[in-house]
C-alpha cells in the first residue's frame, strides 16, 4: 500500500478542523491521522506531541482573530482598536464555543505554548501601546511611575483576553473604563 504524501500543513488544517468542530473535545493524535488517512507516526513526524500539535492549532486560530485586527482602522486610535479587538474576539467565541476554554490548559502547561501566547500578546500589546501612546484623545497627565501606559495596554489585553477564554463580552465596560481612566 502505497502511502500518502502529506504536509506539516495539511495535518494542521485536519487538526484545526477537528478541533474547532462543534462539540468535539481535546484534539487526538489518532484522529488526526485518521481524518489526513495516515498513520498516527506521521502526524508524530511533524508534531513530536499532542501538546505541539495543539499549540500550532491556538496559536492559528489566535493569529486569525488578532491579525485583522491590527491590520485594520487608522493609527492612533485606541478605541477603535480596542473596539475591533473586542469584535474579533466576539466572532471567534462565537464560531469556535468553548474552543480555548478547553485548549488553555494544554497551552498553559507547556514551556513551548507559554512562549506562543507571550509572543502573540506582546504583538497585539504594543499595537495598543502605540494606538494609546499616539491618540490625541489620550490625556498624558493620567500616567505615573504606578499608571504606566505600559502597563495599561496589558490590562486592556488582559481583559480582551479574559473576555475570549471565558465566552464573556466586557467591551461596554472596557470602552467605559479607557474614557474615564486616560481620555
Amino acid at each position: 500500500m502505497n502511502t500518502p504524501v502529506i504536509s506539516r500543513e495539511d495535518i494542521l488544517r485536519a487538526a484545526r478542523e477537528l478541533a474547532l468542530a462543534p462539540g468535539a473535545g481535546a484534539l487526538s493524535m489518532r484522529a488526526v491521522a485518521q481524518r489526513c488517512g495516515i498513520a498516527v507516526g506521521s502526524v508524530y513526524n511533524y508534531f513530536p506531541t499532542k501538546a505541539d500539535l495543539t499549540i500550532a492549532v491556538v496559536s492559528q486560530v489566535w493569529q486569525e482573530i488578532f491579525h485583522p485586527c491590527l491590520c485594520g482602522g487608522p493609527e492612533g486610535d485606541l478605541l477603535g482598536l480596542t473596539a475591533r479587538l473586542a469584535e474579533g474576539i466576539r466572532r471567534a467565541a462565537a464560531a469556535y464555543p468553548g474552543f480555548f476554554a478547553r485548549h488553555m490548559t494544554v497551552i498553559a502547561d507547556k514551556a513551548a505554548g507559554r512562549a506562543a501566547m507571550r509572543e502573540y500578546s506582546v504583538h497585539v500589546e504594543k499595537a495598543l501601546l502605540q494606538a494609546l501612546l499616539s491618540d490625541p484623545a489620550v490625556r498624558r497627565d493620567v500616567w505615573d511611575d504606578r499608571f504606566t501606559p505600559q502597563a495599561f495596554a496589558s490590562f486592556v489585553f488582559d481583559q480582551l483576553r479574559a473576555d475570549l477564554l471565558r465566552g464573556t463580552d466586557c467591551s461596554a465596560f472596557l470602552e467605559a473604563l479607557i474614557r474615564r481612566a486616560v481620555c
